[in-house]
């Protein structure tokens, strides 16, 4: 693992490391001896530096230093060398250390990252599969509510059915009340017209008993008359040419009476008529009942069938919360983010 810092000493230690050992004291020579730390711009001004300073010493110096100093210098700088190879020795060791953790733990990503790509793409199919049952779904229940319109445009005609049904069975309904309505003006009219007639026929009966006895009084008064006074005989013939026109005139009211019954027997036939035309409207409009209960079960059929249509839809749709629920919980969450694996 690289530092962020490098020192004069370290890079002189390497230096002199490599010289010792006969290697070429070289810019990326060093650079390795230092654990491949520092950038060679740095290393590069360090080693500057200290040819600068070994360039810019007194040559007399080091025969002005007595000889014990001298060994003393030297043996401090070996022993410097020796903790700085060692310190260097251990750092390449943690750093070591510390390149096989961070291999490690990136392997270890990589195979995470590796068991969430298998994982995410295993989500994805069962993803799909779901999708294409939430499609095969969601057809259905566009088909179902194709189903339901269509059921509910029957039931609307069905309904416009009974209506205009109720409205003709009120219609005939009224035409049967006005019939019979009818039928008992012209039953009231023909009784009342029965009784008058009735009542003329009596009185004319009565006028022709009480005129047949006033005559028969007369011819019997006119015959004693006649047995009596001979000279009574021409007005007694006129009288009687009398009675024979009266008679003849209470036959023609009686042959009109008898006329007037035969009007009455046609009336009644009307009457009959009419009272069978009342039976058949009566048979028709219980037709027409009959035709309603039978819209009528119809129709419940109709509502039972789409109530059972509308409960399929709403479970269908209840099964498609139970999806998308599971959808949800398929999901990975929205904060989770797997980084791709990067080649060593």
């Amino acid at each position: 693992m690289a530092r962020g810092r490098i020192y004069k000493s370290e890079v002189q230690a390497a230096r002199d490391k490599l010289v010792r050992e006969g290697t070429n004291a070289s810019l990326d020579a060093i650079r390795i001896a230092l654990g491949n730390t520092g950038s060679k711009t740095t290393i590069h001004r360090l080693m500057k530096e200290l040819e600068a300073e070994e360039a810019g010493a007194p040559a007399i110096a080091a025969e002005a230093i007595s000889g014990a100093l001298q060994a003393l210098v030297t043996q401090l700088a070996g022993q410097l060398r020796q903790e700085a190879e060692a310190t260097l020795l251990a750092g390449q060791a943690r750093a070591d250390a510390q390149v096989s953790a961070a291999d490690a733990e990136v392997t270890r990503m990589t195979n995470q990252a590796r068991a969430a790509s298998e994982k995410i793409q295993r989500l994805q199919t069962t993803l799909d599969d779901i999708r294409q049952r939430l499609a095969t779904v969601e057809q259905a229940l566009r088909d179902r509510d194709t189903v339901i319109v269509g059921l509910r445009e029957r039931t609307a005609g069905l309904e416009r059915q009974l209506v205009e049904r109720e409205a003709h069975l009120a219609s005939t309904d009224a035409k049967h009340q006005q019939a019979r309505d009818a039928l008992d003006h012209f039953r009231l009219a023909s009784k009342e017209q029965r009784a008058i007639e009735a009542r003329q026929h009596e009185q004319a009966v009565q006028a022709l008993q009480v005129e047949l006895r006033r005559a028969t009084e007369s011819v019997a008064n006119k015959n004693d008359e006649l047995l009596a006074l001979n000279r009574d005989n021409a007005r007694l013939t006129e009288q009687a040419g009398q009675h024979v026109k009266d008679l003849r005139a209470v036959q023609r009211a009686l042959q009109a009476a008898q006329e007037q019954a035969a009007e009455a027997e046609g009336l009644r036939q009307i009457n009959q008529s009419l009272e069978e035309k009342v039976v058949q409207a009566t048979a028709s409009m219980e037709t027409l009942r009959h035709e309603q209960t039978a819209a009528l079960s119809q129709w419940k059929a109709e509502r039972d069938t789409l109530s059972e249509a509308l409960r399929d839809a709403k479970a269908q749709g209840d099964r498609w919360g139970t999806i998308e629920s599971m959808l949800s919980s398929l999901r990975p969450p929205a904060d989770v983010s797997v980084e791709p694996a990067q080649s060593t």
